[in-house]
C-alpha cells in the first residue's frame, strides 16, 4: 500500500512540475530589411523605403496611407502582407516579390508586416 502511494505521489509531483515549465523559446531570429513602396505603377511616382523587422506590424505614415500602387520587398525570400486597415487589420494581400501594380489592392494599404 505504501509503495502504491509513493508511486502516485511521484507521478503527481512529475505532472505538477511539467505544468509550470516555461514554454520553449523560438529559435527563429528576427531579420531587418526594407520594403520599397511607390505611389505609381512600376516603382514610379513618390517612393518610400520602409525599414522593417520581421514579425512586427507597421502602420504607414498618413501621407502614404491608401497610396501604394507598386511595391517590392528587398530581402531574400521575404513574405510581406499588406493590410487595408491600421494595426494589420482588415483585408490583406500577400507579396513575395516585386509587384509592378497591386491591381485589386491598389491604393488600399494602411499597414504591413513581413516574415522571412
Amino acid at each position: 500500500m505504501f509503495a502504491k502511494l509513493s508511486v502516485v505521489a511521484l507521478i503527481a509531483a512529475s505532472l505538477a512540475s511539467a505544468a509550470v515549465r516555461a514554454p520553449a523559446k523560438s529559435n527563429a531570429a528576427s531579420v531587418t530589411s526594407n520594403l520599397l513602396a511607390c505611389s505609381d505603377t512600376d516603382l514610379h511616382g513618390t517612393c518610400l523605403t520602409f525599414a522593417y523587422t520581421t514579425g512586427t506590424c507597421y502602420n504607414l505614415p498618413s501621407e502614404f496611407n491608401d497610396v501604394i500602387s507598386s511595391i517590392t520587398p528587398q530581402g531574400d525570400a521575404h513574405v510581406c502582407t499588406l493590410y487595408q486597415d491600421y494595426n494589420c487589420g482588415g483585408s490583406s494581400h500577400t507579396i513575395t516579390q516585386y509587384q509592378r501594380w497591386l491591381s485589386e489592392f491598389n491604393d488600399c494599404t494602411s499597414s504591413f508586416s513581413c516574415s522571412a
